[in-house]
């Protein structure tokens, strides 16, 4: 059964609050920020779920963005293998391009930690703009996830741990996009 939110009027909000009028016209307008704390008294005042109340002043929806296989953050290997056509993670974005990679090592764990999945954007590629971005790139058949160091032409590790070394580009890389977010599963 779904339930209906309470018509509360931004004067009645506030007073519920202990906040200003003003503040809460900053708030359906999308110009003030809020703390956890108070989208949860808001739901709670309207009746409504939180992540009903989020999800409705959100306004993009979430996808399944293709996992297209793995990276290993370490040594460059082939990725795209052993990927079956139903595995996605969800990602709040409205567009349909994004492609994911699930994340195996520790070069790039200050980054994206091992066994996280790594959302790629394909439209950034170009190496001028992706100087110290964190980037998914096609070398000699082998996939990398790096940091890219546009002066040096280097693909550079970022790790907690010193025993990763970085990798020269050659002639003929491919930037495939740079990496935009990561998803941690939490179990």
């Amino acid at each position: 059964m779904k339930r209906v939110a309470a018509q509360v009027t931004q004067v009645e909000l506030a007073e519920k609050l202990g906040l200003s009028q003003a503040y809460i016209h900053k708030i359906e307008s999308g110009t003030e920020s809020l703390k956890v704390a108070t989208v949860e008294k808001i739901a709670s005042i309207l009746g409504v779920d939180i992540a009903e109340l989020i999800f409705k002043a959100h306004p993009f929806p979430y996808r399944h963005i293709p996992i297209r296989g793995a990276v290993n953050a370490g040594e460059p290997m082939i990725a795209f293998d052993d990927v079956t056509d139903y595995d996605t993670v969800a990602f709040d974005t409205d567009r349909i391009d994004y492609f994911a990679l699930k994340v195996q090592g520790h070069s790039m764990d200050k980054v994206a930690p091992d066994g996280s999945t790594i959302i790629v954007d394909p439209r950034e590629t170009d190496p001028q703009t992706l100087h110290k971005q964190p980037i998914v790139a096609l070398q000699d058949g082998e996939v990398i996830f790096k940091i890219w160091d546009n002066s040096l032409k280097l693909f550079q590790p970022k790790s907690t741990r010193d025993d990763y070394d970085p990798i020269p580009a050659k002639f003929g890389t491919q930037i495939l996009g740079k990496v935009v977010a990561y998803i941690v599963r939490c179990s």
